[in-house]
């Protein structure tokens, strides 16, 4: 049995603490706060950057620290609430995760075909299940309205923002990351 575990590199490291700390500017300062419980912006698509680039355990401790680090430097809405830190944290793990199912060429993974499939099946997973679903349902711990009420209200920004996010990703990924790894 081979127990090598592959390290986090300083380089890494310092990737993500940048991407985290763009996550949180765009988040709290950069993002359209339309109501109490709906914010529009592109804060999450750093943190799927993170998972993307370095992997689903410093793309989860991205969403982590960016989630808390916002929090403390701009409360949106309220209190401290350890679901919305949950959902930071998949929003980064996420794409790493499926980024080791479906490409296992380490070397050349951003040129990999099935990169679309990963880009749009974290998209669809982010958006969709964790800020559509969760997201709503941990407003509606602190609003008391029902899931379904807090959802319908939710759909438009979670489409407008996914479609957003999917392009912007795609974007980035072909014309920055790619380049740079060449």
């Amino acid at each position: 049995m081979n127990n090598t575990k592959k390290k986090i590199s300083t380089r890494d490291l310092a990737g993500a603490a940048l991407f985290t700390a763009i996550s949180v500017v765009s988040t709290r300062f950069l993002s359209l706060q339309l109501t109490p419980d709906i914010r529009i912006g592109i804060g999450p698509l750093p943190l799927m950057l993170v998972g993307l680039i370095y992997g689903p355990v410093l793309g989860g401790i991205s969403g982590f620290v960016a989630d808390i680090v916002g929090m403390m430097i701009n409360p949106m809405g309220g209190a401290f609430h350890p679901g919305f830190s949950l959902s930071a944290i998949l929003a980064g793990a996420i794409p790493g995760i499926l980024m080791k199912i479906f490409i296992k060429d380490e070397r050349n993974r951003l040129e990999s075909p099935k990169m679309n499939t990963v880009l749009l099946l974290s998209v669809l997973i982010i958006y969709y299940f964790v800020h559509l679903v969760l997201n709503s349902y941990w407003v509606t711990t602190f609003t008391r309205n029902p899931l379904t009420v807090s959802m319908v209200r939710r759909l438009p920004k979670i489409v407008a923002e996914s479609i957003v996010c999917f392009i912007l990703l795609k974007l980035i990924i072909d014309q920055v990351f790619k380049k740079l790894e060449k």
